[in-house]
């Protein structure tokens, strides 16, 4: 009798043990998840911030790279921004940008990523896709944007910028690209997709004068 109280006794210290550890290290499991998901996303929409995007983007160029899969970006930016700050306050032009947000998520696909770029910027990462496909996407969430209904009742629309990464640069200089697009868009007067200029071909440069 005494054999089996103390083997109770036993089995009910490893099982209560046992339980605290399970108990101890999903907590920790789950404070390190919620840390991690805190350093990743942008407070304000819930996207991914600009050191989460970073990453993705980088690990799509290294995949692109070893398999040879396209790879493309949209860079869009809240047209008139200040406007919206100024004229209607801070707090409407949260909600815009949280709007926005929303309907970024709603255009692309899962394997996708949008992140918020910096201020009114938005990046879109779009593996295995092509420039074409690329301005779909792009088109899409500006015409949902534009249709879409907004904070106050007014309009608000966006221009985007579109560039496909190329095997031979930087993830710099492939969003400085759907930058200059974007930069393209707002002069040619904003609410607009563009793409990127295209690669200059050897056989189109200008030939050199013949030496004498």
């Amino acid at each position: 009798a005494l054999d089996w109280v103390r083997f109770f006794n036993m089995a009910s210290t490893f099982f209560v043990l046992g339980y605290l550890a399970h108990v101890y290290f999903g907590v920790v499991g789950e404070a390190e998840s919620q840390l991690r998901a805190l350093a990743t996303t942008d407070p304000l929409t819930g996207l991914a911030n600009r050191r989460r995007i970073l990453d993705v983007a980088n690990y799509e160029i290294q995949r692109g790279r070893r398999e040879g899969t396209p790879l493309s970006f949209v860079l869009g930016d809240v047209d008139h921004f200040k406007r919206i700050n100024d004229g209607r306050g801070h707090e409407t032009g949260d909600q815009v940008l949280m709007a926005m947000a929303g309907v970024l998520r709603s255009v692309v696909r899962e394997r996708d990523t949008v992140a918020r770029w910096g201020g009114e910027e938005f990046l879109v990462v779009l593996p295995e896709t092509g420039l074409e496909e690329a301005m779909r996407v792009a088109e899409r969430a500006r015409l949902a944007m534009e249709h879409g209904v907004w904070p106050d009742d007014r309009h608000v629309t966006m221009t985007l910028g579109v560039s496909e990464w190329r095997p031979d640069e930087t993830l710099g200089e492939a969003v400085a690209r759907a930058r200059g697009a974007l930069y393209r868009g707002r002069h040619a007067g904003r609410n607009r997709s563009v793409l990127e200029r295209p690669a200059v071909q050897p056989n189109s440069l200008p030939s050199s004068p013949a030496r004498r």
